[in-house]
């Protein structure tokens, strides 16, 4: 595990970039970042994506763990998406509902993980 934390050292640093970048190109550009900060909303779903895909590489499946962690990305990028492009929450609540429900699905899916006895 220590190893996998050492190989995501890198992330913090590009997205501080791409968050660098974009401000620049706004300064010299008519591009406006509207809402910029639900961008930030996206640094955890980022990383609960991450969570998800190393704990289906190290499994070899989607175990619950990273079903929740796919989940929890899901439900962050849904509302950091909505603030971004400044749609409304009125139209959108189902997609949430949606994605609950996927989330219950998923958890009760895939192959069964031991009980500790």
């Amino acid at each position: 595990m220590k190893e996998q934390s050492k190989n995501m050292n890198w992330l913090p640093g590009l997205i501080l970039v791409l968050v660098g970048v974009a401000f620049l190109i706004g300064n010299f550009t008519d591009f406006k970042l509207n809402n910029w900060w639900a961008y930030f909303i996206l640094i955890p779903a980022i990383g609960s994506f991450a969570n998800a895909w190393h704990s289906y590489r190290e499994e070899g499946y989607l175990n619950s763990a990273g079903r929740g962690s796919l989940f929890g990305g899901m439900m962050m990028t849904l509302v950091a998406a909505i603030f971004i492009f400044g749609l409304s929450w009125n139209l959108l609540w189902p997609v949430a509902m949606i994605l609950i429900g996927l989330g219950m699905v998923l958890g009760n899916m895939g192959r069964k993980e031991k009980s500790p006895e």
